[in-house]
């Protein structure tokens, strides 16, 4: 089973216990823009920018059960294109919206030419666009 946290999950830098920090500093003041390695409450470590203290930017997000993602962040957020590490090797790249897995994924092995295709929404993934599409459009209903 795929230990994936794609519930809208923050990356907060100032959460956490900041190790490094390459940012701006205006007048003294460490405002956590920049580059940020950044251990998590949780045990997670985000490496990689950021802005008025959230990852913004390109990082990688090491969970604490030896996955990873790395892409596009915004606002504390995964948002754009990214990759899931799994800690099996299998690879999932793909969109990201507001902190979830949100269109059409490519998974597989890290490097193999041959990988399915599979929409995901969340933590769920659909064979046809068509299943994806209603359990996305039932979601946002609920909002």
């Amino acid at each position: 089973a795929e230990a994936n946290r794609d519930a809208a999950e923050s990356a907060n830098p100032n959460n956490g216990r900041r190790e490094e920090n390459s940012g701006n500093n205006s007048g003294g003041q460490n405002n956590n823009n920049g580059i940020v390695v950044t251990q998590l409450e949780d045990g997670r470590v985000y490496r990689g920018e950021s802005l008025n203290g959230w990852a913004h930017g390109t990082g990688k997000l090491q969970e604490t059960d030896g996955s990873w993602y790395e892409g596009q962040f915004r606002n504390g957020k995964k948002e754009g294109f990214g990759r899931y590490h799994e800690k099996n090797g299998k690879v999932w790249e793909g969109p990201y919206h507001d902190g979830i897995a949100d269109g059409l994924f490519e998974y597989g092995d890290e490097g193999s030419k041959e990988k399915m295709k599979i929409y995901r929404y969340g933590n769920v993934s659909f064979k046809t666009e068509e299943e994806y599409l209603k359990a996305k459009n039932t979601a946002k209903d609920k909002k």
